[in-house]
């Protein structure tokens, strides 16, 4: 068989057709690849406008705190490592600051140390939202309505603290569950949704 010198060049033609002609084919196929955000856009979209204060209010007592209770471990035996935790734990309270806006209690924990309980009413954090797998990133519309999930976890919470937080003073003993995280210094700060009197 003679060889035909024009095949190659034949064959370098139809691939390039070939690829000119794809994303028309495509388009008329109506196939479109979306990012994560278009999808996320095009869900909040469709549901309409994302309800922080509702999805949390469903799942507040039916999943965030059963999840709390079920997965929290001693601080003392906590990962030692730079993620959030749910943890629990008692301790004697060494001083409260109740006149910052990002108040506080600091209790003496055995075997840990200093523990910061965050008291607000500014909570800068999200271990609350990060510590259980219940608001993923990739379920919310947007970058907003994720954050609007924390803000608004950290309020239930504190609303629900803050009764038995009002009657602590130094020197008391406090038992403690809450979503724990090690600050830059290794210091354990915890938001937490239980606070109850030692025995």
């Amino acid at each position: 068989m003679a060889f035909n010198k024009f095949a190659p060049w034949r064959s370098r033609r139809l691939a390039l057709v070939a690829l000119i002609a794809l994303p028309g084919c495509l388009a008329l196929s109506g196939c479109k690849v979306l990012t994560l955000e278009e999808a996320r856009q095009i869900r909040s979209r469709e549901s309409g406008a994302f309800d922080a204060d509702a999805a949390v209010k469903e799942a507040w007592n039916a999943r965030v705190m059963p999840g709390m209770e079920k997965s929290s471990v001693p601080l003392a035996q906590a990962p030692r490592d730079n993620a959030p935790h749910a943890v629990h734990g008692e301790g004697i309270i060494a001083a409260i600051d109740r006149a910052s806006r990002q108040g506080s209690m600091l209790v003496n924990v055995a075997g840990v140390g200093e523990v910061r309980l965050m008291l607000g009413p500014v909570i800068v954090s999200t271990a609350l939202r990060d510590s259980q797998p219940i608001f993923a990133f990739n379920d919310m519309p947007d970058q907003l309505a994720y954050a609007a999930v924390s803000r608004t976890l950290n309020a239930r919470a504190l609303a629900q603290v803050r009764p038995a937080a009002e009657q602590l003073k130094p020197g008391m003993k406090v038992e403690f569950l809450g979503a724990g995280q090690r600050s830059e210094d290794g210091a354990w700060q915890v938001m937490p949704v239980r606070i109850m009197a030692g025995a």
